[in-house]
């Protein structure tokens, strides 16, 4: 996944997730304390998003995905070694995975799965 991509997908995920959005089209993070009146401030255009590199960005969205009535549940597993599959079952069809990526990253892994899932969550609610 290139830079653009990365952007692309932590703007995908930022809404899904209902980040708050600020009059220029900025973000803010729940997880981001305001210290002394100041809030954290993110691009419009999602190039400084964490959801890619940090685990407290990107667990949260999965555990909302959890949460979701479609979904059945998500699993990781590790297939050899280094190998790191990560999959979305959805409730209609338990048995096998509707959603899955497998990479030589975990996060890298988890998040190219969620991106998936959100892509396709957004054309499901707008039917």
């Amino acid at each position: 996944m290139d830079k653009k991509e990365i952007n692309e997908s932590n703007v995908l995920i930022a809404e899904f997730i209902g980040l708050k959005k600020g009059m220029l089209g900025e973000y803010t993070h729940p997880l981001d304390k305001p210290s002394e009146g100041y809030v954290p401030i993110y691009t419009p255009d999602g190039s400084d998003m964490k959801f890619y590199s940090d685990w407290n960005w990107l667990i949260p969205v999965v555990e909302k995905i959890e949460s979701l009535e479609e979904v059945d549940y998500t699993k990781l597993y590790v297939e050899h070694k280094n190998i790191y599959d990560f999959e979305i079952f959805l409730k209609t069809d338990y048995m096998k995975p509707s959603f899955r990526c497998v990479t030589e990253d975990r996060m890298e892994s988890i998040y190219d799965c969620v991106v998936q899932f959100i892509k396709w969550y957004n054309e499901q609610t707008k039917k």
